[in-house]
Formats: C-alpha cells, structure tokens, sequence
C-alpha cells in the first residue's frame, strides 16, 4: 500500500486524507481561467468570453470558478455543447444554431449527470 500508508489507522484519519487528497488532480484542471462576475475578477464573463480580448473564449475545465465534486468529463461536455451554442449564437451560423437547439443542452444526459452531480456537492 503506497496510499494513504501505515501512518493512517483511524476512519477520522483516513477521511482526513481523502478530503484533503481526493481532488488534487481536478485542482489544477479548474478556476485557472474563471468564468464569474468582473468585480471578483473573474477572467471569463458569463459567455465565456475572455475579458479584455476581442474574439476569444475559454471552453474547457479552466472555465469552472471552482472544483466539481466528480469526474470531469460530463461537466467540459456540457459545458463545450453550452459554448458551441454561444459561438454559434454570436456569428449566426443559423444551421448549426437550429442543430443545437434541436439537441438542446437540457436534454443532454451529460447535461442530467453534471445536474446530478452538482446536486450531491456540498455548499
């Protein structure tokens, strides 16, 4: 056993290390790049659109203003078909708007499992 180790023999203990140890790796994947409101100083607005800079959005894990409780991947998912929805708003690409919206992010099971998944996260 490399994790936790023998120095770890209490449930205290051991809960200890999962709540200080379980997202570490999602830690560096989020809030780097933060979606919110300018007067936190949030990098991204609400559009995901870069502050300061014409033309540029964040679409990935960077963009989430603080850690998920979960994997990732249904959340980026989400989040990209809820940017390219954006993208395709802003430049009225309207046959690839209609597509989105007929497969719209609500209806998305990636969609239900972020819900899910948020739901169950701590305030």
């Amino acid at each position: 056993e490399l994790l936790p180790g023998a120095k770890i023999s209490s449930d205290e203990e051991l809960a200890e290390f999962v709540r200080a140890n379980a997202c570490h790796l999602n830690g560096s994947l989020c809030g780097s790049c933060a979606m919110g409101s300018a007067e936190e100083g949030a990098v991204l607005d609400e559009e995901l659109r870069v502050r300061g800079v014409q033309s540029l959005r964040v679409v990935d894990a960077s963009a989430f203003p603080s850690l998920i409780c979960g994997q990732l991947n249904a959340a980026v998912t989400a989040l990209a078909e809820k940017g390219a929805h954006l993208i395709a708003s802003t430049h009225q690409l309207k046959s690839m708007t209609s597509q989105l919206e007929q497969a719209s992010l609500a209806s998305s099971p990636h969609w239900a499992r972020l819900q899910k998944m948020l739901a169950s996260c701590p305030p």
